[in-house]
């Protein structure tokens, strides 16, 4: 579990039968940052469900600066605690623009609804009705990894099975790049069998990027 980058190498270049291959440098390491993303958008892993409340509501003020220190692979929970009774309640998004505008009719109180925006670069969140109150917004749910940038770098799963899945990704994407097309189709399988067993559902070679049988 929580594998290095040295062990993960290691590991595929066996898979891949290649001693060339590198994970860890130039476009070897982008592809593997980008790999360990979609690994981690393949499943809520407990390991990647974090919670932020450095967002507070402020009386009079619809919108607020969204954090820049976190980034959710999918769009969070998002709740705000009660000045009542203290206890967090789920407020909804809304894309609904009839919705969002109604809600500006209401007097100033406990929001309806959230919604997410840009303003020049700036991510934001608005509550509508306003708030008429102070208050702890709190956001959970599944975020994005920080980026390897080093050979010693590890990843956080506690699952030794999803290593061992990202080591096969990893070569089977070389492999393919090396036009060895069934070794590669034979690793991603595998890599598959790994992660269904890992995540409890069904996953295909499409989901990893692969579409087996394609002309």
């Amino acid at each position: 579990m929580a594998e290095t980058l040295t062990n993960i190498q290691i590991l595929a270049r066996d898979y891949a039968r290649s001693n060339d291959l590198a994970i860890a440098s130039g476009t070897g390491l982008d592809r593997t940052n980008m790999i360990y993303r979609k690994l981690v958008a393949l499943h809520p892993w407990p390991e990647f469900y974090q919670t932020d409340e450095t967002i507070s509501t402020r009386i009079g003020k619809e919108t607020e600066n969204w954090p820049d220190t976190i980034r959710f692979v999918r769009e969070p929970t998002v709740e705000i605690q009660s000045p009542e009774d203290g206890k967090f309640h789920i407020i909804p998004d809304t894309v609904d623009n009839l919705r969002w505008a109604m809600a500006q009719r209401k007097p100033n109180g406990t929001p309806d609804y959230y919604r997410r925006s840009i303003v020049k670069n700036v991510l934001k969140i608005s509550f509508r009705p306003i708030p008429d109150f102070v208050a702890t917004v709190k956001l959970s749910g599944q975020v994005e990894p920080n980026d390897f940038t080093a050979i010693g770098n590890a990843t956080v799963f506690q699952n030794p099975a999803v290593d061992d899945a990202f080591a096969l990704w990893l070569a089977a994407i070389d492999s393919d790049k090396n036009g060895f097309i069934g070794r590669a189709v034979e690793l991603i399988g595998m890599a598959v069998s790994h992660l269904s067993t890992a995540t409890g559902r069904s996953i295909s070679p499409a989901e990893l990027g692969f579409f087996v049988g394609a002309a």
